[in-house]
């Protein structure tokens, strides 16, 4: 009984060592290592649906690390649904989950998030959010169409939201002819240029079949 005990007692030490260790040799992923990551997804994704024919030809920013900027998040209590027109004329319904307010250049934005109706009620999309945007690079640097920026539930702590433009990314139809996407709306204009994320594709057009 005494030997298993410390055994056990040996086992609870040397726990707490490889904890305390592990913590103190934890290293945070870099910015980098994160908008990386993010565009890694979003070019699998693009690869899947057959979107984009050669990923080559997509292009970015510089990443900037100022573009990454934490929000103050405001839910909306009571949202009612809309419809937003989409690029070939349908249009797809959202509420306004909430508000993100932020700062830049000392100027203040916002910027509306949105979520699906219809993912809501699926069990893989039920967290995600929408975060469309046009700024005043959209039609001369980045797609004329705007761009989007993932954004989950899960993401939102203490009221508050890291928006980064650095994994803005273009939506399907600027690559090609007949997908359906989101046309963000006037209240999601920037009067800046957003100099982060993908850039205009100027690729060979991959039509959806």
């Amino acid at each position: 009984m005494r030997y298993l005990s410390i055994v056990l007692l040996s086992l609870i030490m040397v726990s707490c060592k490889t904890n305390k260790a592990t913590l103190e040799n934890y290293v945070p992923p870099t910015h980098k290592a994160i908008v990386d990551k993010a565009r890694a997804e979003q070019l699998e994704s693009r690869i899947t649906d057959k979107a984009v024919k050669n990923t080559s030809e997509l292009s970015y920013f510089d990443i900037n690390s100022k573009l990454r900027i934490e929000a103050n998040f405001t839910k909306n209590a009571d949202p009612a649904s809309f419809d937003i027109n989409t690029s070939n004329g349908s249009k797809k319904q959202f509420y306004t989950y909430g508000h993100a307010d932020f700062y830049l250049d000392g100027v203040k934005n916002r910027l509306a998030i949105y979520r699906n109706v219809q993912n809501m009620r699926h069990p893989k999309y039920k967290n995600y959010l929408f975060l469309p945007f046009t700024d005043d690079t959209s039609g001369e640097e980045t797609y004329g169409g705007g761009r989007y920026i993932d954004v989950h539930i899960d993401d939102l702590e203490n009221n508050m939201l890291v928006i980064d433009f650095n994994t803005a990314y273009n939506p399907y139809c600027a690559y090609g002819d007949g997908w359906s996407c989101p046309i963000p709306p006037a209240e999601n204009y920037i009067a800046v240029k957003i100099l982060a994320g993908e850039k205009y594709f100027k690729g060979e057009k991959q039509n959806r079949q």
